[in-house]
């Protein structure tokens, strides 16, 4: 695949099905990838000079509690990017997002629930994403 193809996968009743997808440069759409020729793909495509880094979130109903914790315990770059983003919205939260996100295991329960509401949702695909941008 082309570096702005992208591999989406649906669940649908708890199964994993994977749907591929292109976004083309020219439109800005979602196309169903298909075995194409060159000629197909510059045509849709167009010319492309340079890509740029291009970073893909997760869509709502992938975070979960303890996601990276492995990255988080073994780099310090990572660690850092995850504890700046904690820090800067702790004073929004009922609950530190860095106690959602990688909670005591006592309380993985608990935080299992939580981090389902939006508020700690979006905030820990977007803490995820931005340390491995960091890494």
């Amino acid at each position: 695949t082309e570096p702005h193809d992208a591999e989406h996968v649906v669940f649908a009743n708890g199964t994993q099905y994977p749907v591929y997808l292109t976004v083309s440069p020219k439109d800005g759409k979602y196309h169903p990838l298909k075995e194409e020729s060159d000629e197909e793909k510059l045509a849709r495509h167009g010319p492309v000079e340079s890509v740029g880094v291009v970073f893909a979130f997760p869509p709502l109903g992938w975070q979960r509690i303890n996601i990276g914790r492995p990255l988080y315990e073994a780099h310090p770059v990572f660690r850092a990017a995850i504890d700046e983003v904690s820090g800067c919205t702790e004073p929004l939260l009922p609950q530190p997002l860095l106690q959602v996100l990688y909670p005591d295991e006592i309380d993985e329960p608990m935080y299992a629930e939580a981090i389902q509401q939006p508020q700690y949702a979006l905030l820990s695909l977007f803490a995820l994403e931005y340390a491995l941008g960091r890494l």
